[in-house]
This record gives C-alpha cells, structure tokens and sequence, in this order.
C-alpha cells in the first residue's frame, strides 16, 4: 500500500512537473511521510532525486522527439545555471531563510497575475522555433534561477520555465524542454551524489518515479498535441497548483 500511494503521488506530480514544474514540492513530503518523523530528512531529499531525474528525463524525451528542445541554448543556459547552483549552495548559510521567503510572497503575486492574463500565454504561444534569443538574457535567467535553486530550491524549475519564456522570448515548449534538460542534469548529479552517501532508497524512489514518468509522459504528450487554447488552460491551471504549493512551503 505505500508504494502504491508513492507510485500515485509521483503520477500526480508528473503530470504537472512536465507541464509547470514544481513536481518535487508533491513528492517530497509523500516521501517524508512514507519514511516517517524519525528517518533523516536526507533520505528523503536523496531518494527523490530518483524521481525528479526520472520525471525531467521522460519530459525531456517527448520534447526532444517533438523537436522543441533547442540544444545549443538549452546547454548554453544549463551551464549558467550550474555556475548559478553553486553559487546558491555557497550562500546558504549566510542568508536567512526569511530572505527567501519575502522572495517568493514578492513573486508569487506577480506571476498569479501573468496566470490569470490567458492572452499574454496565447501570445507568448506563437511557434518562434527559428528565431534566436539574446546569449546575455540566458546569463542572467539561467544565474538567477540557479542560484535560486541552489540556495532554496522548491519550484526552481518553475522559474526557469518562467523566466525562459517571459525574458529570454523562447516558444512556451521550448522553454519547457530547456528547464527539463536542466532537471536531468542537475537531479541526476546530486543523485549519484546522495547514492554514494547511502542517502537513496531505491524501491521507494523507483516506486515513485515510475508514476513520476507515466505522469512526464501523459503532461508532456499534452503539451505537444493539444490544440494551444486548451493547452494553455493546463499550462494555467498547473502553474496554479505550483504557486499555491509554493506558498503553502514558504509559510509553513
């Protein structure tokens, strides 16, 4: 019975991590709560960078097929990123949590704002595959976001998503099969990082990141094949749920 409700919580978190971002903040404390008050937060983290690999990678497969994951500024992007995480991690410690906090109570309203304007995303729909976007505004998202995600991480892939398509001017899609690449990457290191601490429960993990993956598979396959109406009534919906989990965390 537990793993079933992993399997269930990471199909739920699939399905909107493929299309908002945000999966984590669903499968993270389904994982707390599969391993109990007295295990070490870490296994928790560890193990669900299984599922967050997984998720992201799925994702990324269905974008990568559909031909909306642009290589050259997707890496481009990932490696600033990178540099952005490492900074974040190293920042930690000399920031207080409450600074993260006003961050998002700051944020949060002014993306609830672009979600409920459904013409900007109708706008921002139109398929710009061939056009190219500036190299300086990727150095900033992808620093910014990363150090967000570095440093205080719930929903980090979520700002990418938002700031790749807002501020950098990538198609809706393609922004989203940029972030996931920068999922696969970032989850898979620190998970063969957590796995050579013993930090990683496998059954538990897999459990969950096989829904995570059906869930990928069925949002991303939306994403692609719904007329754009309808598919940015999801996109809408999902971000949705993500912002209010967000502030659900920060508050707690």
């Amino acid at each position: 019975m537990p793993f079933a409700m992993l399997f269930c919580a990471g199909s739920v978190a699939g399905a909107i991590d493929s299309v908002a971002g945000g999966g984590g903040l669903i499968t993270l404390p389904a994982l707390l709560i599969f391993f109990g008050p007295t295990s070490q937060a870490a296994h928790s983290i560890g193990t669900n960078k299984i599922v967050g690999c997984l998720g992201a990678l799925i994702a990324l497969a269905v974008y990568l097929r559909k031909g909306w994951f642009r290589f050259r500024e997707s890496i481009f992007f990932a490696s600033w990123a990178g540099l952005g995480s490492w900074i974040g991690s190293r920042w930690t410690a000399y920031l207080p949590f409450q600074a993260f906090q006003v961050l998002l109570w700051i944020a949060c309203p002014l993306i609830f704002f672009v979600i409920w304007n459904k013409d900007i995303w109708l706008k921002e729909w139109a398929p710009r595959k061939k056009t190219s976007v500036l190299p300086w505004r990727l150095v900033f998202v992808g620093l910014a976001c990363g150090i967000y995600d570095g440093g205080f991480g719930p929903g980090g892939g979520t700002f990418m998503f938002l700031g790749l398509v807002f501020l950098v001017g990538m198609p809706v899609v393609a922004a989203m099969a940029a972030s996931k690449f920068v999922n696969t990457v970032t989850a898979g290191t620190a998970l063969v990082s957590f796995g050579v601490q013993g930090f990683v429960h496998w059954p538990a993990g897999l459990a969950a990141g096989a829904g995570m993956a059906c869930g990928a598979f069925v949002g991303a396959r939306a994403m692609t094949t719904q007329p754009p109406e309808r598919t940015v009534q999801l996109l809408r919906i999902a971000l949705g749920v993500v912002m209010i989990l967000l502030l659900l965390k920060s508050a707690l």
